[in-house]
């Protein structure tokens, strides 16, 4: 049914939770060229343009106060990673930072680790490629990850 603008609000929907780019945004730039004014196309049209824009995402955590001084007590992590808007569909650049901290014996120690990378996002995929510098106790190293997600279905992942 072509001229059924709900069925291809939907449609434009799953595409986007699919990771499917090009057909959400084939088929959203048709009900906007259809029906612009309609409330449920501007909608799509703001959550299609949330999936091309940037994203930060942040993390804190806090570890349970322990008594062992081997493992450390008052543990605080921080995460952050910021990605650019998609570029050529299905890659996006991040940049991140992670600070961690904890009590030992010796005193307080911590670590930090800054990382610039890229991501690939598909159906059912996605991958990153990630150079990082971690500091720890006056020591540098340089390291570099490569990770992969495959979903099987809508449950199961296989992260490698």
């Amino acid at each position: 049914m072509p001229d059924n603008i709900p069925l291809e609000t939907e449609q434009a929907y799953t595409a986007g939770n699919l990771q499917e780019w090009r057909q959400m945004d084939l088929l959203t730039d048709d009900l906007i060229a259809r029906s612009a004014s309609s409330p449920a196309i501007q909608e799509l049209d703001a959550f299609r343009r949330i999936q091309h824009s940037w994203e930060l995402q942040v993390g804190v955590s806090h570890g349970l106060h322990s008594d062992s001084p081997v493992t450390g007590s008052r543990d605080v992590t921080t995460t952050s990673r910021l990605y650019t808007p998609p570029i050529a569909t299905h890659y996006r650049l991040f940049s991140g930072y992670q600070f961690e901290q904890s009590h030992f014996e010796e005193g307080k120690k911590h670590a930090s680790t800054g990382s610039v990378g890229i991501e690939w996002r598909g159906r059912d995929y996605q991958a990153e490629m990630e150079v990082n510098h971690q500091q720890f106790s006056g020591a540098e190293h340089t390291g570099f990850q490569l990770a992969g997600w495959h979903d099987f279905d809508d449950h199961w992942r296989v992260v490698e």
